[in-house]
């Protein structure tokens, strides 16, 4: 779960105030149960608020991108969201935001040239709205994409500034676990393993205060890249039985994410796919006869979201 931090998703912001307040206070406190009590209370609110608000331009073509992914309707979203962007042309932050979206969907389709272009908009976005938790996530998304076009020097110059960009206090520490979670990957991939122990260590840390809130998808979502970064370095160690564990547990925090019902759309179901098909990749490595079931259910899964088997693109 991520709290709305902009107008255009609270058509009244004076009463969220409060709430953001006592949400802002439960994390600062450590307090899982408060946090989560306060959040839900966030939303709550935001949601019986707009049911009676006329939604502005950039958020109808939102929506509609939504709507048209739900479907499979690729282009569609594809056009929604850039009538969003063009609507918003004075409003960095929703700027961002719509090219962020738009290079999730491009990054979905295997679009890779239009997915880079998209994820450098929203960064440039993020900077004019200077807002640090946006700028970080921005960067963090361009670091992904350099990191698969195995550009690690550019990779890790945005992995860098999406840490100087963040502010101090438990209320960036999500960004600041996917950031060095981040870190560890490029460091594995690099051949710093030890390194990347450290950086792990460091995001776990953050993480593992927050494990058992399963209503929240950012934390699950950052367990789950986690165990991914892990079970890879254990298993460029030759640690094959933590490596299968450590997939074990990042799948079952994908599972997790994939059942939140506030979170529509393919992308959940397409990353508990992807880390299905990593894992089987990696089961028919070391001779595991249940590489088959993690592969089928991955295959399964793509084609209840209009997608291919990942076999068949070429991601192997």
């Amino acid at each position: 779960m991520n709290i709305p931090n902009s107008p255009e998703e609270d058509p009244n912001p004076e009463d969220q105030g409060a709430l953001f307040e006592a949400y802002e206070e439960a994390v600062n406190q450590g307090d899982v149960a408060g946090t989560e009590a306060a959040a839900l209370k966030v939303w709550e609110h935001i949601g019986e608020a707009q049911q009676d608000a006329e939604p502005s331009p950039w958020l109808k073509a939102i929506r509609e991108a939504h709507d048209c992914e739900v479907v499979f309707d690729w282009q569609g979203a594809i056009e929604a969201y850039k009538r969003a962007i063009i609507g918003s042309a004075d409003q960095p932050m929703l700027q961002s935001k719509a090219h962020s979206q738009l290079a999730a969907l491009y990054g979905l389709l295997d679009q890779t040239a239009e997915a880079s272009q998209a994820a450098r908009a929203a960064t440039e976005a993020a900077r004019q709205s200077d807002m640090s938790m946006l700028i970080s996530f921005a960067l963090q998304a361009e670091a992904e994409l350099l990191l698969a076009a195995k550009n690690f020097p550019v990779a890790e110059q945005k992995i860098e500034e999406a840490f100087s960009v963040l502010e101090a206090g438990a209320m960036h520490d999500l960004e600041r676990a996917y950031a060095l979670t981040l870190r560890g990957r490029y460091l594995g991939l690099v051949g710093e393993p030890e390194s990347a122990d450290a950086a792990l260590d460091a995001a776990w840390k953050l993480l593992e205060p927050w494990s058992e809130m399963f209503y929240f998808a950012g934390w699950q979502s950052g367990l789950a890249r986690w165990w991914t970064t892990t079970a890879r370095l254990r298993a460029s160690r030759g640690d094959q039985a933590g490596a299968v564990a450590a997939w074990k547990e990042a799948i079952e925090r994908r599972r997790v994410v994939s059942h939140l019902p506030q979170l529509e759309g393919p992308y959940k179901h397409n990353a508990l796919a992807v880390a299905l098909w990593e894992f089987g990749q990696f089961q028919k490595t070391i001779a595991e006869p249940l590489a088959s079931e993690s592969l089928e259910e991955s295959r399964s899964i793509r084609q209840t979201i209009g997608l291919p088997p990942l076999v068949e693109r070429g991601t192997g």
